[in-house]
């Protein structure tokens, strides 16, 4: 729920009631004039059409607005279910390797994919070592980069980062 607040604040949308369905696990998001609205994505990309950032963060062509679709799906399919460490191991590698070129998840810039994924690995990056997160560095680098982004770390812990290399070797 707090991505979901966060986000409100970020793109300067009033926040409307946002509570979980406890039986069917998921988020659920009330406006005044009744109007509900069911699961993270289709609250974030409700958020964001009525932001008067709309275009530039939720995709500015046809195959943008496609990708960040498709990272919103793996971050509920893959980071918020990964279940054992072997899970998280497999998409911190896919990530890794995807961003090796890339500042962005989708882009030039920040979108709403990179917004929801940070705050969906937050917890895994306030648990990782020094040597983890460098062993990761393309992904690291791109969430040391958004945590500093204006407006979007908010309430969430600043995660510290190691400028200098510290191993050397495998963490290659």
């Amino acid at each position: 729920m707090n991505d979901l607040k966060s986000l409100a604040t970020y793109l300067n949308v009033p926040v409307a009631k946002l509570s979980l369905d406890q039986k069917e696990k998921i988020l659920v998001w009330k406006e005044k004039d009744g109007k509900t609205l069911r699961g993270l994505i289709s609250i974030a990309k409700y958020l964001s059409r009525n932001s008067s950032h709309h275009k530039q963060f939720s995709g500015e062509s046809i195959e943008e607005r496609a990708a960040i679709d498709q990272w919103l799906e793996y971050r509920l399919n893959n980071i918020d279910r990964a279940q054992q460490e072997k899970d998280t191991n497999a998409f911190i590698k896919d990530i890794n390797t995807y961003l090796e070129d890339k500042v962005y998840f989708v882009g030039h810039q920040l979108s709403l994919a990179d917004f929801l994924l940070y705050y969906g690995l937050h917890n895994l990056f306030r648990d990782l070592t020094f040597y983890e997160k460098q062993k990761y560095m393309h992904l690291s680098r791109w969430f040391d980069n958004v945590q500093h982004a204006e407006n979007v770390r908010q309430t969430q812990t600043l995660i510290p980062f190691q400028k200098n290399i510290l191993y050397t070797g495998s963490a290659h």
